[in-house]
């Protein structure tokens, strides 16, 4: 499923500060680690759950969840990439859906909600909202020491992802864009980093993209109005688990279909190590490939997924680290 430890929200050393505000909220604050570990343990559930909703549970940007873990020579004592390289090999199953960010973005009910555009807010979303979170949360001046520098960044990125603005772009063209800069930043690109690395390193990964998603599974929520085009995040669920983290929707002929494919490849791959189904062979990433299943009604083997976002990114963060 979506999701990487390489990911900004996954891990970062954003959580120490943000601890901090909660050990000094609840009066346990001391320069002495253990005094903060003894008053910590005599604070009742109910009181911490209060300083947390005090203190908020998400953060605007690209890393909006607050508590998260780090690496910190204890539970995690080497950086992922190092423990990619030493832990045992196991297979891996790993992929995401087409516009992860759409759940991230303009779903009213979303929990994690640091990126979310309230749906009020959403007719009207322009390019300058776009172009402001770059600016504020990508390319801050504090990143990267001159406002010169900064600027620059801005502007590739900006390029990058609205280099195709039609005369009459209307609010669901930003939104498009928004979210594929979510889907990119947040999901994409670190997932596809981490399953490039494991296969570097000789990890039997087996790659897919879902790309089928019933708009009926935001019928309800959205009035029949589609803010954003593409399958969303979870978007698996239904056929996995047999509820979905949206709407509630009923199967047609598709969704049979797909189900009957998600439930055979999973038992595929915990029985045998290998998702691979009759009619189609699934390849693993290789150091020189990188080959995924398109998950379609009918699934199809594609090459090199998002191949140019992944250049740009990481020519950006080469250039400008």
């Amino acid at each position: 499923m979506s999701g990487s430890p390489f990911a900004e929200w996954a891990a970062s050393e954003y959580v120490v500060e943000e601890s901090i505000k909660v050990v000094k909220e609840l009066n346990c604050f001391d320069s002495d680690v253990n005094k903060i570990k003894l008053c910590m343990k005599k604070i009742s559930i109910d009181e911490l759950q209060s300083a947390y909703e005090k203190l908020g549970t998400t953060r605007p940007g690209l890393s909006p969840i607050l508590y998260t873990p780090r690496i910190d020579d204890d539970f995690l004592p080497k950086t992922f990439e190092e423990l990619i390289k030493e832990a045992p090999r196991k297979a891996i199953l790993s992929g995401f859906a087409s516009q992860e960010g759409a759940k991230l973005t303009v779903w009213p009910r979303q929990l994690v909600r640091g990126q979310i555009i309230p749906r009020e807010e959403q007719f009207t979303y322009d390019g300058n909202r776009l172009f402001e979170f770059i600016k504020n949360y990508i390319s801050p001046e504090e990143y990267f020491g001159s406002e010169a520098t900064a600027k620059k960044v801005q502007t590739m990125v900006e390029e990058f992802y609205a280099n195709d603005i039609p005369q009459n772009a209307d609010y669901k063209f930003w939104l498009q864009k928004y979210s594929q800069l979510i889907s990119d930043t947040s999901i994409n690109m670190p997932q596809l980093e981490e399953a490039k690395l494991r296969a570097e390193h000789d990890w039997p990964v087996y790659f897919y993209q879902t790309a089928y998603f019933n708009y009926d599974a935001i019928k309800e929520t959205f009035k029949g109005d589609h803010p954003v085009k593409g399958a969303w995040h979870l978007s698996e669920y239904p056929y996995l688990f047999g509820f979905s983290s949206l709407d509630q929707f009923e199967f047609n002929e598709n969704d049979w279909t797909i189900q009957k494919f998600w439930l055979e490849l999973v038992e595929n791959f915990v029985k045998n190590g290998n998702p691979s189904l009759p009619g189609l062979t699934w390849p693993r990433i290789s150091k020189e490939k990188f080959q995924f299943v398109n998950v379609t009604i009918e699934p199809v083997v594609e090459n090199d997924l998002m191949s140019d976002m992944l250049t740009f990114w990481k020519e950006l963060i080469e250039n400008y680290r």
